[in-house]
């Protein structure tokens, strides 16, 4: 009995070490020093502070106030990818028409990610649901911490690789990097000032991701695709 018990420590201690030693994922553009996200973003406020009640009420009237359209616009982007932006860019602006963006977005959101992962793994802000048993999401409510916001950061993120892109869209496609983000308080799954992190940490990361030469070669390519779609898309119209 007692060298079973002995085998089990054992092979737990053995999982712990295991754990310990994943590496991180591969990050294509950055390091993991490119960014103290920690340094970046001040501590989200305190649980049961007057300023979280004033943001868990926020989130109650926005609760009794969404539409129809902004639930189903908040659910479409639950599994967020960058050709939620289409309806900015055009219809023709699809995975299937131009897969160089789709593995090129799919590259910063593995980036992104990391980043938020940091944030979340050190601040480990609860879901605001946990905090006011009111609030009723109509997204995916899971246990991963609030702060700062995913969708909020690759939105931004996103919005501003694409305004490089189509520099004529910017202020279109920033409104809609933005939109993104508060959709998560739309859903009920976010607090307003997660939002706001999300924004400063996904313009930050897109900065530091324009700068990096490796990435700008494969923007281009991505801007020469995107231009031969958006012609034969006029030509069909």
């Amino acid at each position: 009995m007692k060298r079973q018990i002995s085998l089990g420590l054992l092979a737990l201690l053995l999982l712990l070490q295991l754990g310990a030693d994943t590496p991180a994922p591969a990050l294509r553009y950055l390091t993991p020093q490119s960014l103290d996200v920690v340094a970046l973003l001040p501590d989200p406020v305190q649980a049961g502070s007057d300023e979280q009640k004033r943001e868990l009420g926020l989130l109650y009237d926005v609760q009794q106030t969404r539409t129809d359209a902004d639930i189903a616009r908040a659910k479409s982007e639950e599994k967020l990818t960058v050709f939620a932006f289409a309806d900015v860019i055009g219809p023709w602006f699809t995975a299937e028409h131009c897969p160089q963006a789709a593995k090129l977005f799919a590259n910063l959101d593995t980036e992104s990610k990391y980043f938020t992962n940091l944030g979340k793994d050190h601040w480990k802000r609860p879901r605001p649901p946990y905090a006011d048993e009111r609030l009723k999401p109509i997204v995916k409510l899971d246990g991963e911490p609030s702060y700062p916001s995913g969708h909020s950061t690759r939105g931004m993120l996103f919005a501003e690789v694409l305004a490089a892109l189509y520099p004529d869209q910017r202020e279109a496609l920033l409104a809609r990097g933005r939109q993104i983000g508060w959709d998560r308080v739309i859903g009920g799954v976010h607090y307003p000032s997660d939002i706001y992190a999300g924004r400063v940490l996904g313009h930050n990361l897109a900065r530091l991701i324009l700068a990096n030469g490796d990435f700008r070669g494969e923007l281009d390519r991505v801007k020469k695709e995107s231009a031969e779609v958006r012609k034969t898309a006029g030509a069909e119209h």
